[in-house]
């Protein structure tokens, strides 16, 4: 199994997991539901459905927030989308013979990186659209073009950066630049295809001095839309 291949199966584990145990206790239509979800959003991941990334987010968000009823020492499930592991951490309001407690799942931020981190490497090997965000003298006559993503590089208090070969050189200062950085600018996964994603754009002279240099010894240009 590839080694992003490894969350979506987590994905779909958690879910069944889940489905069995709800159906084999106590019913919950809901985190039945989420369970769908899951499974069908790690389905897509292994399709190549981009839709993959919403209904997975889904999976998660909808996880992050436990809500509970205690009665004479039982605790009962009033809203609860969990599928089969979490940690949870609650605050609790009492009356009378009754507590109400709001938890925390904290599996949700887990898998919240995790899952991140599987979309920017999908994006490895992949080509991208760069376009013009504004007017700019040393992007107007080489934009739009398209890219190859490379790798991803982690530079010092900034993760994330993908390093991508452009298909037309950029001159600047007299250097023709054949490598670039690029990084959303809300440092959220990229999708292929997706209009209006606003990023970052640093130019590249050394590929082979740039990961012991800092970040910014990697000329920023300008934002861009990339797509």
């Amino acid at each position: 199994m590839k080694k992003n291949s490894l969350f979506p199966a987590i994905v779909i584990g958690c879910s069944v997991l889940e489905i069995l145990q709800s159906v084999l206790g106590s019913l919950s239509w809901l985190a039945l539901i989420n369970a769908a979800i899951g499974i069908v959003g790690a389905i897509f991941y292994f399709i190549k459905n981009e839709n993959y990334r919403k209904l997975i987010n889904l999976w998660i968000y909808l996880q992050a927030i436990i809500l509970t009823k205690t009665v004479m020492g039982i605790e009962e499930p009033i809203f609860d989308l969990s599928q089969f592991f979490h940690l949870r951490f609650g605050f609790s309001l009492n009356f009378d013979e009754t507590s109400y407690t709001l938890h925390f799942n904290f599996l949700a931020p887990i898998y919240f990186i995790v899952f991140k981190k599987l979309q920017i490497n999908e994006l490895i090997g992949s080509q991208l659209t760069l376009k013009l965000y504004r007017e700019n003298e040393i992007l107007n006559h080489v934009l739009p073009q398209t890219i190859t993503v490379i790798e991803k590089i982690n530079f010092n208090k900034s993760d994330n950066w993908l390093l991508s070969q452009l298909s037309k050189p950029i001159r600047y200062n007299d250097k023709m630049f054949e490598y670039c950085l690029i990084k959303s600018k809300d440092d959220v996964p990229i999708v292929p295809e997706q209009k209006s994603q606003m990023a970052y754009l640093r130019l590249v002279e050394d590929v082979g001095l740039m990961k012991l240099s800092p970040l910014n010894d990697n000329v920023f240009i300008d934002w861009i839309f990339v797509s």
